[in-house]
């Protein structure tokens, strides 16, 4: 009974609020009454139940409408479903940089393999008298061969078949330039690492699947990756990195490099390679961060000018090594080379600052990237003669183009944008510094940005931006899970 009495005065109390609110309009220079009709009897009370009401009707209103915004929301989580499926095999590869540290490297002179025309022509005339011997034997299929058993008789007889996986890890520990004694590294920081970049390479199942508890680490659909979108590594063009002479080196730097086909419009073949980019994990990373002060310092290496010098180098072995397939196959038309930069942090900052400085990179792919992309050494056009005499702007030699522009691998979900973003939300880079879709100097110009944004952790800034975590809910998201 009193609800219904208390009830019935709240709405009596509106209905006299907005009865006297025209009044009081006409009454704002008239305090004294203003200050009778609230000195009345219960009008207080009325008052206060009256905002009550109205809080409560505010909050209904609130509940209804959310469940009239069902089929929104139900958009939205296709969408997220769609930005999933983009990113998580690139995710899965980013993860995958953090566990190559320590991983003995194939030298300089295996390296020639690939790359000498030479060799080239000897292999395609002995392929030819394999095939009556053998059955069909394709020239790459016989120079790989050949490639794996001189590693084997260099480091072991015991190392397995060539298409054999583990007889493959095995030579890619053992076959360094040390003789297989490089990157062994200390146990004790091994394990320390495995406890914040580590996972188990498995498909995940439940949100539990995603976190660090105990003795277990997040599960990685890595292999999936493999087998589903066709990625392989290419384990003799993986760079990892040494002193340089007269400098002040910053180490920890990774690059792993993967391949997988890709189908074009009209038929034409494809291959895309990706360049992962390893962040920061280490004093190397922390170091590398400050960009912004070692950009003007003499004589420091760090990881900014080491990725430049290294992708250069890397992207003339891929257009070598495509060529030199390409003319073992007798290819009447040439594969296009797509390469794409990935990277996590740090890594997404380096991939942003090779994208601009090297144009035979295609397309960038970031996760949580680090602000530090070498955006601000760039305008969006050249700076022409006259121009320059009017501003007094001097031209500079890491200049942006349209030219550059036009050599982009674009996506379904970024259809006019080369650069892909994913951030999750709340984690310490995004509250930070964000994202902004739209070209990257805003009415400058520029390549343009596509950024994405999903809430699929919770916790501590810092605990929201692992990678490992981040590929593994990206799986979840992708089949519909929930990821909480």
């Amino acid at each position: 009974m009193k609800g219904k009495v208390l009830g019935r005065a709240s709405i009596t109390s509106i209905t006299r609020l907005f009865v006297a609110i025209p009044k009081w309009k006409h009454m704002r220079n008239d305090a004294p009454k203003i200050k009778r009709h609230f000195d009345r009897p219960g009008s207080r009370r009325e008052f206060a139940s009256a905002m009550y009401f109205l809080v409560y009707a505010t909050v209904a209103v609130l509940l209804l409408s959310g469940c009239a915004s069902q089929p929104e929301n139900r958009v939205r989580q296709e969408n997220f479903i769609a930005t999933a499926d983009f990113y998580w095999h690139y995710a899965a590869l980013a993860a995958a940089v953090y566990k190559s540290k320590g991983v003995a490297q194939i030298n300089s002179r295996d390296k020639f393999f690939v790359d000498s025309t030479l060799l080239a022509r000897a292999i395609h005339a002995q392929t030819q008298d394999l095939e009556s011997e053998q059955g069909v034997v394709t020239p790459m299929e016989y120079a790989r061969k050949r490639f794996f058993d001189r590693l084997k008789r260099r480091c072991s007889a015991n190392a397995g078949h060539a298409g054999d996986d583990i007889g493959v890890h095995f030579i890619e520990r053992t076959c360094g330039p040390n003789g297989g004694s490089e990157g062994e590294g200390d146990g004790e920081d091994e394990s320390e690492d495995e406890k914040v970049h580590g996972f188990a390479v498995d498909i995940p199942q439940v949100p539990t699947d995603c976190e660090y508890i105990e003795d277990r680490t997040p599960r990685v659909p890595l292999e999936t990756a493999r087998r589903e979108m066709g990625w392989e590594p290419i384990a003799e063009l993986r760079r990892n990195f040494y002193p340089r002479g007269w400098s002040v080196f910053v180490p920890g730097l990774e690059i792993d490099v993967w391949r997988r086909p890709r189908s074009m419009e009209a038929g034409t073949e494809a291959v895309e390679y990706a360049l992962v980019y390893r962040g920061t994990a280490d004093a190397g990373g922390w170091l590398s961060n400050l960009r912004a002060v070692t950009a003007f310092t003499p004589l420091v290496w760090d990881q900014y000018r080491q990725a430049r010098k290294a992708t250069v180098d890397l992207v003339n072995r891929i257009y070598s090594h495509q060529v030199l397939a390409d003319a073992l196959a007798e290819k009447a038309i040439d594969t296009k080379i797509l390469i794409t930069a990935v990277g996590h942090s740090l890594g997404g900052g380096l991939a942003n600052y090779v994208f601009l400085r090297i144009p035979q990179i295609t397309r960038v792919v970031a996760f949580d990237p680090s602000p530090v992309n070498g955006s601000s050494l760039f305008s969006a056009f050249p700076v022409s003669p006259e121009e320059a005499k009017q501003t007094k702007r001097r031209d500079r030699r890491s200049v942006m183009n349209e030219r550059r522009l036009q050599n982009v691998d674009l996506s379904p979900i970024g259809k006019s944008a080369p650069i892909h973003v994913l951030y999750e939300e709340g984690e310490i880079l995004t509250r930070l510094i964000g994202c902004n879709s739209g070209p990257m100097w805003g009415d400058e110009g520029g390549p343009s940005v596509s950024c994405h944004s999903l809430d699929l952790s919770g916790g501590s800034a810092l605990k929201q931006h692992n990678m490992a975590a981040l590929a593994c809910k990206l799986w979840l998201v992708r089949k519909g899970h929930p990821t909480r």
